[in-house]
């Protein structure tokens, strides 16, 4: 995986549409990321709202266009996502933090994170996701949000919402090749027992 850049906007919707208008005309391409300060109608699975205060989080979307995945498979995707917000999460806290499927990030019984991925699928393939995460950096305010937490109420430190997406990043070029050689694999296995 390669990120080609990163598009930074003050405030949107919600960063997953954002990407869409993009997409529409032609203005983002596979690996590029739309990060914002702020949404006004961040959104979440099941049409839940997403809440964040200006500047605080991480609140981006990747699009990305995954080589030849069948979408019996699209919860791999899933997958290698909640691994790296995951992993993303753990190099700046010592808590205890894990994943509860098929979206959320937890400490104890408190949100941290959120995953919203929405795949075109034609012909039985993955064409391309749109890969929303927010991550809670430096909020520690949530009103009426009694399960809520951030990096900052966990760590006790301000932590550079910049430093945290440069750490996602890693982390998806880590799953993201982990997957599609997964993939690759399981595609040659096919092959081979079919011929």
């Amino acid at each position: 995986m390669s990120t080609n850049k990163i598009i930074k906007v003050n405030a949107t919707r919600s960063t997953n549409d954002k990407v869409k208008v993009l997409i529409k005309s032609k203005k983002i391409v596979s690996g590029d990321i739309v990060c914002a300060k702020y949404q006004y109608g961040g959104k979440g699975q099941l049409s839940k709202r997403w809440h964040s205060s200006y500047g605080k989080n991480l609140l981006c979307s990747l699009y990305f266009i995954f080589p030849k995945i069948s979408s019996n498979n699209a919860y791999s995707i899933n997958y290698a996502v909640s691994l790296s917000v995951l992993k993303t999460i753990r190099t700046f806290i010592s808590d205890k933090v894990f994943i509860k499927w098929p979206n959320d990030i937890l400490s104890g019984n408190k949100k941290i994170s959120g995953i919203l991925i929405e795949n075109v699928v034609r012909s039985k393939k993955v064409q391309s996701s749109i890969i929303g995460t927010g991550i809670n950096i430096n909020q520690i305010i949530f009103k009426n949000l009694p399960n809520a937490t951030s990096i900052k109420q966990l760590s006790k430190k301000d932590i550079s919402v910049d430093n945290v997406l440069s750490e996602l990043i890693n982390n998806y070029k880590f799953y993201f090749q982990k997957l599609i050689i997964q993939m690759n694999l399981q595609r040659s296995i096919i092959k081979i027992c079919t011929d």
